[in-house]
């Protein structure tokens, strides 16, 4: 896999979302695809002590799953995270689903809360 392909965050796109709720706990999937890669990953995001917490969906590799193999390898590498993370992140931000008050902390929309 050619990481060198991918320059930054427009390599990749937003192709689903979902909102999951435990408890009084919510946070949300991102499911983000990069096209250069033929790679498609779920990343969750949620918000912890008003900070944004992000990590990857899927932590269950099979071996003899090609498919998976090339997604945890695509996981694995800390450039991958950082760009699907920011991705997710703003994804969200846009949609009116978090935000970041002047002082640094983070919430979930009155809408989504």
């Amino acid at each position: 896999m050619n990481f060198n392909k991918i320059k930054n965050e427009n390599d990749f796109t937003v192709i689903n979302h979902e909102i999951h709720e435990i408890g009084n706990e919510k946070y949300f999937s991102v499911c983000v695809q990069c096209k250069k890669l033929n790679i498609i990953t779920w990343f969750d995001v949620g918000i912890d002590a008003k900070d944004v917490c992000g990590d990857w969906n899927k932590y269950i590799f099979f071996k003899n799953n090609p498919n998976d193999v090339l997604i945890e390898k695509f996981q694995s590498n800390d450039s991958m995270f950082m760009f699907v993370d920011s991705v997710s992140i703003h994804f969200l931000i846009d949609n009116d689903y978090i935000f970041q008050d002047i002082n640094g902390d983070w919430f979930i929309t009155e809408k989504n809360s």
